[in-house]
């Protein structure tokens, strides 16, 4: 993870990391917490920019045991924990926006450089692990977010139920099988790319509607349009597969977001005629759910 971690940075920045080697062993999911420890990272280099002074991400982790009153509004159990903290130099939070960093759509950054999603994912995702996240704040000094996941009792090292999982094959692209891929996030339209390929997809890479809507009025093969729901540029996905409807009857459609009320992790629910997969997925959830909305396999 750290040449990922390093390359988000970016040179201009000291990236630091302080791990302790004798953690506690978690149980999550590996792809989504790298996603989103990854999400900190660049959210605390952007924190960065235009700064005088040192430029320093710092990457912590513990063990710690909380007390009733320290997890009294979190909604968890009292107990040991391990931590993952993302530390910056940067510009701080206001106090009067700092509750509100993880609500979707909230975002501190300019116009045009953020969605408000980022953090909404990170605090889903580490709820869904019966986690929490908290953050700390000053003007002009810096900010820290962490993660908290509770110790797990399952034995270190061990995979429950991984023999059972490693041997359901991914359930690939068939013959020639094309996506039309719509993702604004340079991070998530990368993992995108390699999970499609890995399932031997044939990928055409847009970042918007409007390059989406060419393609969608060619004549090359396509066959599932998968969107993000929020986007720039005027259209939402779910706009966007109205439109490709209209221009391509018959296409199949798979919708995604980054915050999906209610869902369970990986869950693909039916808005109407159109499916969503929340936002972080696994590998293997695409790949089911490709093939469900395709038709291959019934639900």
């Amino acid at each position: 993870f750290r040449p990922l971690a390093e390359r988000a940075a970016t040179g201009a920045v000291e990236l630091a990391f302080d791990l302790d080697p004798a953690l506690d062993p978690i149980r999550i999911d590996p792809a989504q917490f790298e996603a989103a420890v990854l999400n900190l990272i660049v959210n605390a280099r952007d924190a960065l920019e235009g700064r005088d002074g040192p430029a320093r991400i710092t990457v912590t982790s513990r063990n710690v045991r909380l007390g009733t009153a320290a997890v009294a509004d979190k909604g968890v159990p009292p107990g040991p924990y391990v931590v993952i903290s993302v530390t910056d130099t940067g510009s701080g939070i206001p106090a009067d926006k700092l509750q509100r960093v993880f609500e979707p759509f909230f975002t501190t950054k300019e116009v045009g450089k953020g969605t408000g999603l980022g953090l909404s994912q990170v605090y889903g995702f580490t709820s869904s692990a019966k986690g929490f996240a908290q953050i700390e704040s000053e003007v002009d000094r810096g900010t820290t977010i962490s993660l908290y996941f509770p110790r797990s009792t399952d034995p270190a090292g061990e995979e429950i139920g991984a023999g059972a999982i490693g041997a359901i094959p991914l359930r690939r692209a068939g013959d020639g099988e094309t996506v039309l891929l719509v993702e604004d996030d340079e991070q998530v339209l990368g993992m995108a790319v390699e999970s499609l390929e890995e399932l031997r997809y044939r990928v055409i890479v847009t970042r918007n509607a409007a390059e989406a809507l060419e393609h969608l009025r060619g004549v090359e093969r396509i066959d599932i349009l998968f969107s993000d729901v929020v986007m720039p540029g005027g259209m939402n996905g779910s706009q966007l597969a109205a439109e490709a409807r209209r221009v391509r009857p018959d296409i199949k459609i798979l919708l995604t977001s980054g915050y999906v009320a209610n869902l369970d992790e990986g869950q693909v629910l039916g808005q109407g005629e159109l499916p969503v997969l929340n936002k972080p997925y696994r590998r293997d959830e695409l790949a089911r759910s490709l093939r469900l909305v395709l038709g291959g396999e019934r639900a």
